[in-house]
């Protein structure tokens, strides 16, 4: 499994996908919210990371022992945690 590279990029952009969309906002920033809400204080350390990152620009599709990604696998996830990942 990947790490959760795609959440990232939600956290990093969601200030600007709120700006431009035309989407519920509440319906997703909610869905954001419960999924965080799910995660304990070194989990949630590991998945929302500040926007300054340099990895927020900084990102691959090659395989992860080609190279190191932050956040968190899905594998890495409990049931609860993964189920609202994917409700985002």
């Amino acid at each position: 499994m990947r790490p959760i590279f795609l959440f990232s990029c939600l956290i990093f952009c969601f200030p600007k996908l709120l700006s431009q969309s035309t989407f519920d906002q509440k319906v997703i920033a909610d869905k954001v919210q419960k999924f965080i809400s799910n995660l304990n204080d070194k989990e949630r350390t590991r998945v929302i990371l500040d926007f300054a990152d340099s990895s927020r620009s900084n990102w691959s599709n090659l395989p992860m022992e080609e190279v190191s990604r932050k956040g968190m696998m899905v594998k890495d996830m409990n049931e609860a945690q993964r189920l609202s990942l994917h409700d985002i």
